[in-house]
């Protein structure tokens, strides 16, 4: 991830969201390309695990840049699309490396397809892929001019059978594109090369050349995982069983030097993780393949240097050299790549094009201010409510507490009938509300009144402290009405519009 950078397109001050792409630098080596193809396709199997969008995401780049008749002319896929990371200025053409970076891409837009479901990319570019396949078809079989990026020399079955399981891989976009015919031509070149292949490449001891026509030359065929990775299936078993023999011979002699790890060719005694890692996943003996994978962490686990983990190191050595921090170490999660379900592919109606919608501030401001607004009313409107709530509590307290010094005296009346006929006269107070005179009434239980005397009560203190009451209230209101103006002005600041910022590199 530290190799990648994410980006959006932009429009004017607007980012498209449509537009994402990501571009990977090649770390831990001299070069600074940029979306390094071969490196791409070794550490695809770490992104399609923890993330398979980010697959397309990394192939898109490459694919807009081959489509563009402007930037690239060629039958086959670019090794890269810049030579100066971060300018992504173009590659220059490498005929000698044709097949192998248009089967890593068509490959890896088959793995991208399969993990995640989505078709958009298979659909949209399927003529580009299309024309890489038709250059397989053409140069794969027999091999033409061709090298592997890590191999020296010509003529490698490790490259051939790649462009073979890349043709195959074509089939299945063929077919999730709706082109059935492609398909089933695609399937059956691919079938009849791998038979063709087999015959030549095997030799009558059952081992695999690295080289056609050298039958002591040997190597990795590391290639063979795609045939698991993508499904296409079209590599004989026979094959497999081959490559198992040579790595339980390599195993057997580096386990001999007691430092582990296995060379990834004849000549040669470096060991290569990722291309390692992917021949561990070709192994159908569960236990020789983790004798493989316990090789590479032999290695890496002496901790006797303290440089990153490298891609490349001296097999039979504690000494790392070369590709440190490199992305190719995303090929550690081959294991997990292969665990991943298997997606129907979703191929949309047309091809995608750019959203007309962009992320730009404006559109996003009005949705901004309708939050603001919203959680800014809710926080004053409880305010407001508090505020209502402990004014009428204080106004209650201070009224009743007018009333405390007020004495009420019981006033003796005559009954209006026999004082055997009455039954518990009620005595009501009448509460003072005003600066009349206060009245004490009596009622029967039958609900006939009663005669009864009329009292004056504190004519002089209680005129008093109604006019003192009258006062307090006068004075609560204009206090409540500051308040409140003060709560306006707090609210009028809290929904005034942020500030906006304005920034010049975006």
């Amino acid at each position: 991830m530290a190799a990648t950078e994410l980006t959006v397109g932009r429009s004017g001050p607007s980012l498209i969201e449509s537009d994402v792409k990501m571009y990977m630098k090649q770390i831990g080596s001299s070069d600074v390309r940029v979306n390094p193809v071969e490196t791409l396709y070794a550490s695809f199997p770490f992104f399609l695990t923890i993330n398979a969008t980010y697959g397309g995401w990394l192939l898109k780049p490459i694919l807009d840049y081959a489509s563009s008749s402007e930037c690239w002319s060629q039958p086959y896929a670019p090794a890269d699309i810049g030579s100066t990371y971060p300018n992504a200025t173009g590659n220059t053409a490498i005929p000698e490396q044709g097949v192998e970076q248009t089967g890593n891409m068509i490959i890896m837009t088959t793995a991208h397809a399969r993990a995640t479901g989505d078709g958009s990319l298979i659909s949209q570019y399927y003529p580009l892929l299309k024309q890489w396949a038709e250059y397989l078809v053409d140069t794969t079989w027999p091999l033409q001019a061709q090298r592997v990026t890590y191999e020296a020399g010509e003529n490698s079955t490790n490259l051939a059978i790649k462009g073979i399981i890349a043709i195959g891989a074509m089939s299945q976009i063929s077919e999730a594109n709706g082109q059935q015919g492609d398909a089933d031509r695609y399937l059956s070149i691919a079938q009849s090369y791998s038979a063709s292949w087999t015959s030549e490449a095997i030799t009558s001891g059952g081992n695999i050349m690295l080289t056609f026509g050298e039958p002591d030359s040997w190597g990795l065929q590391y290639n063979l995982f795609a045939d698991k990775w993508v499904g296409t299936n079209i590599v004989d078993d026979s094959v497999y069983a081959s490559e198992a023999l040579l790595v339980s011979t390599l195993l057997s002699q580096s386990s001999s030097n007691g430092m582990g790890g296995v060379s990834i060719m004849k000549g040669e005694t470096y060991q290569d993780t990722a291309w390692s890692l992917f021949t561990a996943m070709t192994m159908t003996n569960p236990t020789l393949q983790n004798e493989l994978i316990d090789s590479v962490w032999d290695v890496f686990s002496t901790n006797v240097t303290p440089t990153i983990f490298s891609a490349v190191s001296p097999a039979f050595s504690d000494q790392r050299n070369g590709t440190a921090g490199s992305a190719k170490v995303g090929a550690m999660f081959a294991p997990l790549a292969l665990s991943i379900s298997n997606t129907t592919i979703m191929v949309p109606t047309s091809s995608p094009s750019p959203s007309p919608s962009v992320l730009s501030g404006s559109p996003v401001r009005p949705n901004a201010k309708l939050i603001i607004g919203i959680t800014v009313g809710t926080i004053a409107g409880i305010f407001l409510c508090l505020f209502a709530v402990l004014y009428y509590r204080r106004r209650s307290w201070r009224r009743n507490r007018a009333h405390l010094g007020s004495q009420f005296r019981a006033v003796p009346y005559s009954y209006a009938c026999e004082p055997g006929e009455v039954a518990g006269a009620i005595m009501e107070q009448q509460p003072e509300k005003s600066r009349d005179n206060s009245t004490l009434q009596t009622r029967m239980p039958s609900g006939g009144m009663v005669n009864a005397f009329t009292r004056a009560l504190g004519s002089g203190s209680n005129s008093s402290a109604s006019r003192s009451t009258g006062e307090q209230d006068h004075s609560d209101v204009n206090n409540l009405r500051q308040e409140v103006d003060d709560l306006r002005q707090v609210v009028r600041r809290i929904l005034e519009a942020p500030p906006t910022y304005h920034s010049a590199g975006l």
